[in-house]
């Protein structure tokens, strides 16, 4: 049969026809979410409004001291609670004025799209397989986002709200992509940015203790160091106090909530620390590779007092990585009770599993 298998044709179909689909998805969801706004502003870009706010409070040295205002409808904190790096991940946006929101929305589908691709990748895909599975994944993403109900669980609920949450998923995916090939300060960077922004992705630091990446923590904690170090002489000594006060205010949940927290939702004897507690119990598996990778993300967002619906793909991005590296780890097992010889052609490179 002359030119490319038909499973390899049928693979290839099926990635364009999934980026298509996604591509096609996110500028529907954006264009929707323009319509929208006039209509339903006590809504649509809520949690942009609170970055671009808080980026603006970061100018003008107020950040922390005052409470937030949007000029325009208000918004769902008095004051700004996230780390300052979450409000100055705006700050490259707001000259586009008008524009700067859509750009948002835009790079928060880009981290999707990464998180899609590096899936493939971290379980033993070249880029090229990358690229054609990450498009088979988000088509089948796009296609059962339609059926998600309630829609809080949807690809437009995070799109809409302007939440940094996809943002997110694209920095575990870039960090999981750096720190599965060795590349320890990049996977170092990587990972104080986004402590830096959510804080919850300290969770994985366990998970480089265990795997002796001294590199990759020394890298995170100088800088992260450094960062509150900027920002305080930015901001002023003063702001520490304000700063954790506000760190510690928490938004109660109006929508729906996913996770460990969901059962708080419902039953009225979980305690406060409860999802906190789930966290440190995951964190204390024993697992490294990708298992160990998945269950410090699981473990980070487990521990998030109210996990929102629009964090469900950061969720199944971490189940994943668990499975496979399972998966992966079981198949190494398989092949060295069968013999050193088969077992040194077959087994996987140090860079794909480190367990």
């Amino acid at each position: 049969m002359s030119g490319l298998p038909i499973r390899r044709l049928t693979l290839i179909t099926a990635a364009a026809l999934g980026w298509l689909a996604f591509v096609f998805t996110t500028v529907r969801y954006v264009a929707l979410s323009v319509a929208l706004e006039q209509q339903q502003p006590l809504f649509i870009y809520l949690d942009w409004r609170v970055y671009a706010t808080g980026a603006a409070q970061l100018l003008n040295r107020s950040l922390y001291r005052v409470p937030l205002d949007a000029g325009t409808a208000p918004l769902p904190l008095d004051v700004f609670n996230l780390p300052p790096l979450a409000a100055a991940a705006a700050l490259p946006f707001l000259p586009l004025g008008a524009d700067a929101l859509l750009a948002w929305q835009l790079l928060g589908a880009a981290g999707v799209a990464l998180a899609a691709m590096a899936i493939g990748r971290l379980l033993g895909s070249d880029w090229r397989g990358a690229v054609l599975w990450g498009g088979v994944g988000l088509g089948a993403y796009v296609a059962l986002d339609r059926l998600a109900v309630p829609d809080e669980l949807n690809y437009w609920w995070g799109l809409v709200l302007g939440n940094s949450g996809y943002l997110m998923l694209g920095l575990m995916a870039a960090f999981a992509l750096a720190h599965t090939t060795g590349r320890e300060r990049g996977a170092g960077l990587l990972l104080s940015v986004a402590i830096g922004i959510k804080v919850w992705p300290v969770a994985l630091l366990p998970l480089l203790l265990r795997e002796r990446r001294w590199t990759t923590v020394a890298w995170a904690g100088a800088a992260l160091a450094i960062q509150g170090l900027l920002f305080v002489l930015w901001l002023g000594p003063d702001v520490v106090a304000p700063a954790l006060a506000a760190l510690g205010e928490r938004v109660e949940a109006d929508t729906l909530v996913i996770g460990v927290s969901a059962i708080g939702s419902v039953v009225s004897w979980w305690p406060v620390w409860a999802p906190a507690a789930a966290g440190v119990l995951l964190i204390l598996v024993p697992a490294r590779g990708l298992t160990g990778l998945g269950l410090g993300i699981l473990a980070g967002l487990a521990a998030i007092a109210n996990l929102w619906g629009h964090y469900l793909p950061t969720i199944l991005f971490g189940a994943i990585l668990v499975a496979g590296g399972l998966v992966i780890a079981g198949r190494q097992a398989s092949v060295e009770r069968r013999g050193p010889g088969l077992a040194e052609e077959e087994t996987l490179s140090p860079e794909r599993e480190f367990g």
